[in-house]
């Protein structure tokens, strides 16, 4: 699905619009910058019909003053922040973050035998971004063991690196496979690198002559597909927010006019959060971790900053945590991630 988000901003208008074009339906969503706007949807016969009449609409818009930009989508809680704390808007949006938000989608495959009999296997190509299942492996590499048990790793989850969005300040790879494996007992894995590992290919070749395919040797039994063996295709999309519980009185500068009410904001954005659960973001890229539970703690002495964070579809009182380096990140280098489990 095509998205394009056009504002325009000449000091009497401030407003936006935008185009999805998905098959034969283009919706458009338009109206004033910080507003909902207003939505329409028009089916056309051929995907060609509608993504002509997209661009014709578009180019109108450029010929208007229009200018492409990023969408932002606004967070639940500026959507319903009492008006006493308007002074704090512009602020507020102002130091919302971008990160990039994990969806799995339904279940498409089992790989244990043990529990399933007539498990399907793996559905998915070995390229995709996946849950489980088996891994993208070019013929001539060693294949990830647990150096404890002695039995191969499975595959946790994959990202073809091509689906993931860029952000700022998130240098993340724009091509290959990305690729995190984990040995039986996660709670006995973390900071434990002998038993979780995590490759990176940056080429990808999509001929399977050249690929490992048959992946018989990996047990299901002493291996985490005994709790994990579902398998779950991935899409990745762009969100932003304040992160407020992690950078309140770190990184934002609150002017001194404002400290008073920044302190009732904090005392009500904390309620909202406890009551919405706003706080759990869930799966993502990138950013802050989600405070919860003792991951606080991690977050204050784990090295480097969150790559990862996921709970597993199968059982999501089960969170997956890899933090990395700035400098290895952007120089490809995950031989020294940090691995951290946490079971709500």
């Amino acid at each position: 699905m095509e998205v394009i988000y056009l504002e325009l901003s000449d000091g009497q208008s401030h407003k936006f619009y935008e185009m999805r074009v998905n098959n034969t339906e283009v919706t458009i969503r338009y109206g004033r910058i910080g507003t909902q706007g207003q939505t329409s949807h028009t089916t056309y016969d051929t995907p060609e019909k509608a993504q002509a009449e997209a661009n014709k609409k578009i180019n109108e818009k450029f010929k208007k003053g229009y200018v492409q930009t990023t969408l932002i989508e606004i967070p639940q809680f500026l959507r319903d922040l009492p008006r006493k704390f308007s002074p704090l808007k512009k602020l507020l949006e102002e130091n919302l973050k971008p990160y990039i938000k994990i969806t799995p989608g339904e279940k498409v495959g089992e790989m244990n035998t043990l529990s399933y009999p007539d498990a399907t296997g793996d559905p998915l190509t070995l390229w995709q971004s996946k849950i489980g299942g088996n891994p993208y492996f070019p013929k001539g590499i060693e294949y990830p063991i647990d150096r404890i048990t002695g039995q191969a790793m499975p595959l946790l989850i994959q990202i073809n690196c091509a689906d993931v969005p860029q952000i700022d300040g998130f240098d993340f790879p724009q091509q290959g496979i990305l690729q995190f494996y984990l040995g039986f007992e996660p709670a006995d894995a973390q900071c434990t690198p002998e038993k979780y590992q995590v490759l990176y290919f940056p080429e990808i070749s999509e001929d399977e002559n050249d690929l490992m395919t048959d992946f018989s040797f990996i047990e299901n039994l002493g291996t985490i597909r005994e709790f994990y063996g579902d398998v779950y295709p991935l899409s990745f999309s762009v969100r932003h927010d304040l992160f407020w519980e992690s950078r309140y009185g770190y990184e934002l500068e609150i002017p001194e006019e404002l400290t008073e009410l920044s302190e009732e904001f904090n005392q009500w954005i904390s309620d909202y959060d406890y009551e919405h659960d706003t706080h759990i973001r869930g799966d993502k890229l990138g950013e802050y971790v989600d405070f919860h539970s003792d991951v606080n703690e991690i977050a204050e002495y784990a090295k480097g900053k969150l790559l990862l964070e996921f709970s597993h579809p199968f059982n999501s009182d089960d969170s997956f945590y890899f933090f990395i380096e700035d400098a290895r990140l952007s120089n490809r280098d995950f031989s020294e991630v940090e691995f951290y489990f946490v079971c709500d």
